[in-house]
């Protein structure tokens, strides 16, 4: 009796033993199991946190590059604006001038025999409306000596200048009867007004898009 119950009570210390034993390595193994599970989580948060930091200093740097552009436009703003005003200046002074080449070409064709021209005179009317006024120019002169029917010559040398694409209307302003002073010589002086074709610029086109 003695015997076995010394074989119980080493079993009992066994068995408690080995319960002992097993909770420990359950533990155990789930304790391994969560930090496997942590550094897992760890090593993600890492990754994702340097990607994250690489895609800031992207944003850095591309923030960077705009605001250098935007300083070198505020910058050069001044110096724009200062170019844009000669552009401005030199388009008024051109639009202004009246580019007497192809008018003297264009006369100078269709100026008929026994005619001289003395006197080419610009001017311009005032509009109304505020806007430029329409440039002209005065031609001056008479009708040499001997010439036979002196005012169809004069006619036709207005006619002829209708026809072109220089002026938009020609007219004849002032026929008279004159003395040239050093040879004593009486002739038929003539005064033709002709408006010049305006030209359709960049705000000629704007306006008529409006």
């Amino acid at each position: 009796m003695i015997e076995l119950n010394i074989i119980k009570g080493r079993l009992e210390s066994f068995r408690k033993k080995r319960i002992i034993f097993s909770v420990f390595l359950i533990y155990f193994a789930g304790l391994i199991f969560l930090m496997g599970v942590l550094s897992i989580n760890i090593l993600f948060n890492r990754i994702l946190i340097k990607k994250t930091i690489n895609e800031i200093e992207a944003i850095k740097q591309k923030l960077s590059a705009d605001n250098e552009k935007i300083t070198y436009i505020k910058e050069n703003e001044k110096e724009m604006q200062g170019l844009l005003k000669g552009m401005n200046f030199f388009i008024e002074e051109s639009e202004k001038r009246i580019q007497w080449a192809p008018i003297l070409t264009f006369v100078g064709e269709r100026i008929p025999a026994g005619m001289w021209l003395e006197r080419f005179v610009s001017k311009e009317e005032p509009s109304q409306t505020g806007e430029k006024g329409e440039k002209k120019i005065v031609i001056s002169g008479y009708i040499l000596p001997g010439v036979v029917n002196e005012r169809e010559v004069i006619d036709r040398m207005v006619r002829s200048l209708s026809s072109g694409d220089i002026f938009s209307d020609v007219s004849l302003k002032d026929v008279k009867k004159v003395v040239e002073t050093e040879n004593k010589i009486e002739l038929l002086a003539f005064e033709i007004e002709c408006r010049i074709k305006q030209k359709r610029g960049a705000g000629n086109v704007a306006k008529a898009s409006n």
